[in-house]
């Protein structure tokens, strides 16, 4: 073992041990022990664009750490400070999709799209410098993916594909975040409504999960559930291309969550060629039902 992968690692024992007092539960807009960092001065801004794969297309996913903020491409994941400076960029799997940061660990979803391995999914975990730590392959593809109660939970598309259709019913997985292999049997779960595809973004607040869709036939696309994928309510909120909450200490006291959205003309339309992406961030004060701009 190396020493990255040591400290990728070492935070998730303390937390598992710990999450009884609460540790997991601070590190997710609760009081924190650590020291207050500066929040971002402003509701928006956009990254630094030359992050981005120009033939990357859409952002699939965002996660947040105190030091920074990552988001990936199909084909690249960027991590910048939180001003949206580029730190450093890594060429990845197509199609890597929703990421999720937990404990010193960047945790990938992964849908391989060509290959001996096309048709399946991937779990991929990097440290803070975007170096892979471990991997493992999965017989279908994977979407979302957070980490709760020392719990990894990952989206898995559509019960019977091809998911593009609507349809009711998504599957989810649960793995242990350390060998990477499933701890629970498949869930199969339905909250009243149509989506297309699969659970595109999973994040929580350290006790339930949250989990964006694209919604079908007007769907609301944002739903709360519980540990054990119970309904708990619908928003009328679209997370765009990613989001998280905002790590306690980066929050000003608050409740925060961010959403991150493509910009620029990076489809291609006709004659018109597509153009390299960009990405806005934007911030919203989350009171358990409500989200409010931050300005």
């Amino acid at each position: 073992m190396n020493l990255n992968r040591r400290d990728c690692l070492k935070g998730i024992f303390f937390t598992t041990l710990s999450a009884a007092a609460g540790s997991q539960q601070a590190a997710f807009g609760k009081p924190s022990v650590s020291a207050a960092l500066p929040a971002p001065k402003a509701g928006t801004f956009d990254f630094e664009a030359a992050a981005f794969d120009p033939k990357g297309g859409h952002i699939q996913g965002a996660a947040a750490s105190d030091e920074a903020l990552y988001l990936a491409q199909m084909t690249r994941i960027c991590k910048f400070d939180w001003n949206g400076k580029m730190l450093k960029t890594l060429d990845v799997i197509t199609h890597t999709g929703d990421v999720c940061w937990y404990d010193g660990c960047l945790y990938t979803s992964v849908a391989v799209y060509g290959g001996p391995n096309k048709g399946k999914g991937m779990i991929q975990v990097f440290d803070k410098n975007l170096d892979l730590q471990r991997e493992t392959l999965i017989d279908r593809g994977t979407d979302g993916i957070t980490l709760l109660d020392g719990t990894l939970y990952v989206g898995m598309g559509a019960k019977t594909q091809p998911s593009k259709e609507p349809h009711r019913v998504n599957l989810f997985g649960r793995f242990d975040p350390v060998s990477l292999k499933e701890t629970a049997p498949r869930q199969e779960v339905d909250y009243g409504f149509e989506t297309h595809y699969g659970a595109q973004n999973m994040l929580t607040d350290g006790k339930i999960l949250y989990v964006n869709f694209y919604g079908a036939k007007g769907s609301p696309p944002f739903v709360a559930f519980d540990k054990d994928f119970k309904p708990l309510k619908t928003f009328r909120f679209g997370t765009g291309q990613g989001a998280d909450f905002v790590p306690a200490a980066r929050a000003a006291g608050k409740v925060r969550v961010f959403t991150i959205r493509t910009t620029g003309n990076w489809r291609a339309k006709g004659d018109q060629p597509a153009e390299p992406p960009g990405a806005r961030i934007q911030f919203y004060d989350f009171d358990g039902g409500t989200f409010t701009a931050v300005k």
